[in-house]
């Protein structure tokens, strides 16, 4: 195996959480957005990013580590900032946009 198992587990959640708004409700997933939130307020980054990274400092993210390992530089800071809060309200924009312009009901709640 090229990568630990966090890597595979982290990856497996990201994917969940990109596929969340077809399968909750928005208000799970604004629900989701604050718990995730509380979490970088406790531990001052993802856990399984700190697990994985075993960073001190907020700056590194899993779709900074994908992009590198694709030999693409990204900026990092801007990396964390489109993690932390662009793709979460992206996730929930889906979500509203499904629910309320195609009447998208998802499969729980």
């Amino acid at each position: 195996m090229k990568y630990p198992l966090i890597f595979y587990i982290h990856i497996l959640v990201i994917l969940f959480l990109w596929a969340s708004p077809f399968i909750f409700n928005y208000k799970i997933i604004l629900t989701g957005i604050a718990l995730y939130y509380l979490q970088l307020l406790i531990f001052k980054d993802c856990i399984l990013t700190k697990k994985q990274f075993r960073t001190k400092h907020r700056e590194m993210t899993m779709y900074t580590f994908i992009l590198e390992e694709l030999g693409i530089k990204v900026n990092r800071k801007m990396m964390v900032i489109l993690a932390d809060f662009v793709f979460p309200w992206i996730i929930l924009a889906i979500s509203l946009i499904l629910r309320f312009v195609f009447n998208y009901q998802p499969l729980i709640f």
